[in-house]
């Protein structure tokens, strides 16, 4: 089996074992993409030692649907992290391996102490295991060779069962960490309000978009696209956090002094307005159901405990996403949570306005089905982006444009280098809408 860039990488971990005398290397993938082969190979080469993700597959009684709901959630994390990923620099390690045989727990593994340890198997990429790695490499291969390495290995009925369980919760976990698209919910939710206001439909995108869009450009803290980015660089995720200080410092400001700039120029004079002809039609659709505008409801205690509740429902979130321990901030758990658990956040605070404003069981499942109604767009769109993503990695499309950009890009000056790259980003872009997506592809 052959593997691209193979000479590169051993010529990344001889410079980086001389650099740190005992080195980690991950290595994450797709199912069948040669992980093992690949792990096995380097570990003979440098006489190291290899950790089989595999062997903290959950156990039977741990498979419930909220746990395997989870991107990455087929994989013990918690007791990897445990056994193996807080000792990794120890010296010898002792773990006991899952054995998919008997679906048990098999006997305790002994490894010796080794200058070249390899973590391979899927999702020991996730985003909780990044600290501890000095090295990242992701394998992959176009479907149809995968499925026949699958089939050759594990028997080809086995291999309808890699194409619609396994491979689906692999793919969901490789796609699952990205950031820009999930602002999309946020414009059912500011746009009527910005309206009511005074302003237009691009106030509201603009708030969102650009926000979303300067806040990953110069982010000190991403965990899905500057910590996989890192990873896959072999750096550390603060290297360089001095000038996305700088960048972030001149991207806010000037984002907001355009932003309100315009929202100002249209409160003052609507017909300003860049989408001035569409403003009855926007308002129509955004403003349904929201009575007279110029006899809005006071602010009351109630209103303002809700407004409490909807904002603390945003640090929770903020909380629970942000990877902490990249940060190297330890007074809390990094906590991992995803959409699963968002959903229940979200959920939980919906129900707890509803309380507060004594709303009826009926009018609250009517107003949450309403709400769900309206965001069945948002989900139509995401789907389409996935898939569009998929078509592009299994007709290998994006390693053809990436190898084109390589290409292109030897041997150029520095300032020609910039704005190559920033064209084949444009381009990668809009076909991989996730930012840990485009760092998974192009590191």
């Amino acid at each position: 089996m052959e593997f691209a860039h193979e000479q590169e990488l051993n010529a990344l971990l001889r410079d980086k074992l001389a650099e740190k005398g005992r080195i980690v290397l991950a290595i994450d993938g797709r199912c069948g993409a040669g992980k093992s082969t690949l792990a096995d190979r380097l570990a003979a080469q440098w006489n190291g030692r290899v950790i089989r993700a595999d062997d903290f597959f959950l156990r039977p009684e741990q498979r419930t649907p909220e746990r395997l709901a989870e991107p990455g959630g087929n994989l013990d994390r918690e007791r990897m992290k445990e056994e193996v990923i807080d000792h990794l620099r120890d010296g010898a390690l002792w773990y006991t391996p899952f054995d998919c045989q008997v679906m048990a727990l098999g006997e305790t593994l002994s490894l010796p102490a080794a200058e070249v340890t390899i973590v391979e198997g899927a999702y020991s990429l996730h985003p909780c295991f990044g600290p501890y790695y000095d090295l990242a490499v992701f394998v992959t291969a176009d479907q149809e060779t995968r499925l026949a390495r699958i089939g050759a290995r594990k028997g080809h009925n086995n291999v309808e069962n890699f194409r619609t369980r396994w491979i689906p919760m692999e793919e969901r976990y490789l796609a699952a960490f990205g950031i820009e698209e999930e602002t999309l919910p946020f414009f059912p939710v500011l746009i009527p309000v910005l309206l009511a206001a005074g302003y237009d439909t691009l106030v509201g995108l603009s708030i969102i978009k650009m926000g979303a869009a300067l806040g990953v450009m110069g982010s000190i803290a991403n965990p899905f696209a500057v910590a996989i980015a890192s990873r896959f660089a072999g750096i550390s995720m603060t290297d360089g956090i001095a000038i996305r200080l700088v960048l972030l410092a001149i991207y806010i400001p000037a984002g907001i002094i355009f932003t309100m700039r315009y929202a100002e120029k249209v409160r003052k004079d609507p017909t300003k307005s860049l989408v001035y002809a569409q403003a009855e039609e926007n308002k129509k659709f955004f403003l349904k159901g929201a009575g007279d505008l110029d006899s809005m409801p006071p602010l009351t205690g109630k209103r303002k405990l809700i407004l409490v509740v909807f904002g603390i429902s945003f640090l929770i979130m903020i909380w629970g996403v942000l990877s902490w321990a990249d940060l190297g901030i330890t007074i809390w758990p990094t906590m991992g949570w995803w959409f699963p658990e968002l959903c229940g956040v979200f959920l939980t605070a919906s129900v707890i306005v509803a309380v507060i404003s004594r709303m009826s069981s009926d009018d609250f499942i009517d107003t949450f089905l309403n709400g769900a109604k309206d965001l069945m767009g948002v989900a139509v769109i995401i789907g389409v982006a996935r898939g569009v993503s998929i078509v592009m990695n299994d007709a290998q499309i994006t390693d053809t444009i990436l190898h084109f950009g390589e290409s292109l890009l030897v041997n150029t000056s520095s300032v020609l280098f910039t704005v190559c790259t920033y064209l084949i980003y444009l381009v990668l872009s809009f076909f991989v809408p996730s930012s840990s997506g485009l760092a998974t592809l192009s590191m």
